[in-house]
């Protein structure tokens, strides 16, 4: 039988760190068969979190495919309350693209806002 390595992935300590905005785990997971690099850095909730002290792991994923200068996404113990920025690293051609250009008002409508209503 083969080994399924699918839904798992693994980190370890970064030996490669030379900055100290480089991750402090590097590694690698599997979702849904798809393959990304993991990142990690471990830090400390500030005064202001729900928990202040506590030590935690914030992640950043990349897809294995993506080209350099793609996109990471990161998730921290406070993203369940700060907006998401669904743009973030698109170019500005490809920021456009993701926003639906308005509707064109049908007929009906346009007829509706030039007649004089009933009431």
């Amino acid at each position: 039988m083969e080994y399924d390595n699918k839904n798992s992935g693994m980190l370890s300590r970064n030996e490669r760190k030379e900055k100290p905005n480089h991750p402090d785990f590097t590694g690698q997971i599997n979702v849904a068969g798809v393959d990304y690099w993991l990142s990690g850095w471990s830090k400390e909730a500030g005064p202001q979190s729900k928990k202040p002290g506590m030590r935690f792991i914030s992640l950043a994923v990349k897809p294995k495919d993506t080209p350099a200068g793609g996109t990471t996404t990161t998730t921290t113990m406070a993203d369940d309350l700060a907006p998401t920025n669904i743009f973030a690293g698109a170019t500005p051609a490809a920021a456009q693209a993701r926003v639906a250009p308005p509707a064109a008002k049908s007929q009906v409508d346009a007829e509706l806002d030039e007649a004089n209503t009933p009431f």
